[in-house]
């Protein structure tokens, strides 16, 4: 999260870098109208439009907004898709406005830091300066008189506060620069489009290889269960045999009818894209989810999780095995798991990081986690607090589907 806030940070001021050769030409546009005669003049408006809508143009430009969602998976950390079709209109003017986002952040960010770094550094200065009065300007009326000695001791108190809050609208700049990208770069209605048609394409070729497990895997295991059933029956007719030759046997064929009929449910889920024969699970399942994990697992549950739309339930299930997943590949001692049903479904996950274990990283589990809650509209945040590695993810619920 710390990470993140530095790179969100970096990101803002990249906004105020874009903005500063708008302002360079605005400015240059602006003099040399204001310097021209009527006739230069008119032309130079002619020019300036011309320029905008070049630079408009610039923006709106298909590239644009696959560059801006990089970007937004580098530095604020969030888990955008690839742009389906950014041919489309829709894609176009999303880029255009997180464009305009960054600017109006970034001319933020700099009015900040133009007034709060000189400001707080005068301030903490002025205990080692020769003066008993504060001036803020060329105004007559632009003094405070500060007096000297202890009188003035508000003066650097000041400074700090003033280098604080500057810090601090920075920083809020990131965040709501990271809040906002799904939204505004998120997947718009073609992109969704062009995931369907990938994910029906990776559907096809996961029946093609269910076809091929099947064939192969299955025939093979169901050739070692019908050896193991007539060994079993060779020694059963024979007398004298040795039962711990039958009890391994019987071994081979039990293991091999469950190896049969997972790899039967595992074809299924291949077949239909994540939903087997079996009733998927839901939310309802996340307690005894937390009973059998190999951690010891403190679960709260608030709210009514039957309540929550089928398609959401089951997703959020899955979030939180690969939360519990990762919760004990990496940490040690106990797992605080928290999911509260209110105006959406929120889950929260805490536990201790293992000095043992190598250290948490985003791999495909978080990330595939990322990408779930980001097609229903939520978000996760997860990164290490001390020694503890926290997880939220929040998905909104409509009604309307239950």
């Amino acid at each position: 999260m710390r990470g993140a806030r530095i790179t969100s940070t970096i990101h803002a001021l990249l906004g105020a870098a874009l903005l500063l050769p708008f302002v360079l030409l605005g400015w240059a546009f602006a003099e040399s109208i204001r310097l021209a005669e009527a006739v230069n003049a008119a032309l130079l408006v002619v020019i300036a439009c011309a320029t905008a809508v070049v630079a408009m143009a610039i923006v709106l430009a298909p590239p644009v907004r696959q560059l801006e969602v990089t970007a937004a998976r580098l530095l604020l950390g969030t888990t955008l898709p690839d742009v389906g079709d950014p041919r489309s209109w829709s894609s176009r003017w999303r880029g255009f406005w997180w464009f305009v986002l960054n600017l109006a952040i970034g001319a933020a960010v700099t009015f900040a830091l133009l007034i709060g770094v000189p400001v707080a550094t005068g301030l903490l200065a002025f205990p080692f300066l020769d003066e008993t009065e504060l001036r803020f300007g060329a105004a007559d009326g632009a003094v405070i008189e500060a007096g000297g000695g202890w009188s003035a001791a508000w003066v650097p108190v000041a400074g700090v506060l003033v280098a604080v809050v500057t810090g601090l609208l920075v920083l809020a700049a990131g965040a709501l620069l990271r809040r906002a990208a799904p939204r505004i770069l998120g997947p718009t209605a073609a992109d969704q489009l062009v995931l369907a048609a990938s994910r029906e394409r990776e559907l096809a070729a996961q029946n093609e290889l269910a076809r091929e497990l099947h064939d192969s895997i299955g025939h093979a295991l169901t050739g070692i269960l019908m050896q193991a059933t007539a060994a079993g029956r060779v020694v059963d007719a024979g007398r004298g045999a040795d039962p711990l030759v039958r009890q391994a046997l019987a071994a081979i064929e039990i293991t091999g009818r469950g190896a049969l009929e997972e790899l039967d449910e595992v074809l299924g889920v291949l077949r239909t894209g994540g939903m087997g024969r079996t009733q998927p699970k839901t939310l309802a399942d996340v307690r005894e989810l937390a009973e059998r994990a190999s951690a010891t697992v403190e679960f709260k549950q608030r709210g009514d999780v039957a309540s929550v739309p089928l398609s959401i339930s089951r997703e959020s299930f899955r979030i939180v095995q690969e939360a519990l997943t990762n919760a004990t590949r990496y940490g040690t001692g106990w797992v605080s798991l928290e999911v509260a049903v209110e105006d959406g479904v929120a889950i929260f996950v805490r536990n201790r990081i293992s000095a043992a274990a190598a250290p948490p990283r985003e791999g495909n589990g978080l990330r595939g986690m990322r990408e779930r809650v980001l097609l229903l509209g939520g978000r996760v945040d997860a990164g290490q607090h001390d020694d503890e590695w926290h997880l939220q993810a929040r998905i909104p619920v409509d009604r309307r589907q239950t």
